[in-house]
């Protein structure tokens, strides 16, 4: 029996009246002030992966808060996140936006430009073909109309026959 009572530190907690020790808090959770009965469990896009955490990380961009919030989970193909978010988002193939994942996520979406539309199955820009072509921002090529060409691939116009 201790004649005063000492204060859990931050990243540890008790909840134990008279108890001897305090109890690291762990993965996925913290307490950042001393004194704390329980430990706080990060918010989804945050995490801490280690016992006794003050704190938890955002989630880098191109990653997204895993349940468990001892982790991000990386993106995969065709979507894409902010720092700190719960969750991948889908990028717009109609509108022309792709994204590969690669070893870091992806933190934004690519948009296909003039010549190139958007390919949902292989997330990438590709050009349009010969007697097709886009303006961007689609996830299709248009082929030129009736009385037009263009015998480039890559074209953002077709060409009047003379």
């Amino acid at each position: 029996m201790a004649p005063t009572c000492t204060d859990c530190a931050p990243g540890k907690a008790s909840n134990q009246e008279g108890a001897s020790t305090c109890n690291d808090c762990t993965p996925g959770t913290y307490t950042s002030a001393p004194a704390e009965l329980t430990c706080t469990e990060c918010a989804l896009g945050t995490y801490s992966n280690n016992a006794a955490s003050v704190s938890c990380a955002a989630c880098p961009g191109g990653k997204s808060g895993n349940d468990d919030r001892q982790r991000c989970d990386l993106c995969p193909d065709g979507k894409y996140s902010n720092p700190a978010s719960a969750s991948c988002a889908d990028c717009d193939h109609t509108a022309g936006y792709v994204s590969l994942a690669g070893e870091d996520g992806a933190n934004m979406c690519e948009y296909c430009g003039p010549g190139f539309h958007a390919n949902k199955d292989t997330n990438r820009c590709e050009q349009c073909v010969v007697s097709t072509f886009s303006v961007g921002g689609s996830d299709s090529c248009t082929p030129c109309s009736i009385g037009t060409y263009n015998f480039e691939q890559g074209s953002s116009s077709c060409f009047t026959c003379r």
